[in-house]
């Protein structure tokens, strides 16, 4: 038997994140098995600014060079996240884009996320609405997707 370390009285797991390493690990067999899948009823990636795709707004989008396409796929009942936003235009905590009805949480998510803005990196937070507008909540002039996720509804 283990002890649990934040109450050595109480049996559990040696590391306290174990439950979470085991729910990222099987998400991301998900996601993989899903892109495996190709057209078999797997969803495929949603390429912000692409045609019938959601559009950016306030001025941003994809940052290009080399990075990954701003885009979101659904899995199950989870919606992966991957590309890197960037405004020209300026440090900004205006909405980047806005999720289509069925790629929304019910609620209010918040996201850590680190960003740029011209002179220093930053640590923020990314605020998807059960709207859909994805918007950071710390000025930044680069909003990075790779690894986020939510449930959606």
């Amino acid at each position: 038997m283990t002890l649990n370390p934040l109450n050595p009285q109480v049996p559990g797991p040696a590391d306290p994140y174990e439950a979470v390493y085991q729910r990222l690990a099987a998400l991301e067999r998900r996601l993989e098995s899903s892109e495996k899948k190709g057209g078999s009823g797997a969803d495929s990636w949603h390429y912000v600014g692409g045609a019938g795709e959601p559009a950016f707004a306030n001025s941003w989008q994809n940052n290009g060079g080399g990075y990954s396409t701003v885009a979101f796929k659904k899995v199950g009942d989870v919606v992966f996240f991957r590309g890197l936003a960037y405004r020209p235009s300026g440090a900004s905590t205006a909405t980047v884009f806005t999720l289509p009805v069925g790629y929304r949480p019910s609620q209010q998510c918040w996201l850590h996320m680190a960003g740029y803005n011209s002179a220093t990196y930053i640590s923020g937070r990314l605020d998807i609405a059960s709207t859909g507008t994805v918007t950071p909540v710390v000025a930044t002039i680069y909003v990075p997707f790779d690894g986020l996720f939510v449930a959606a509804v």
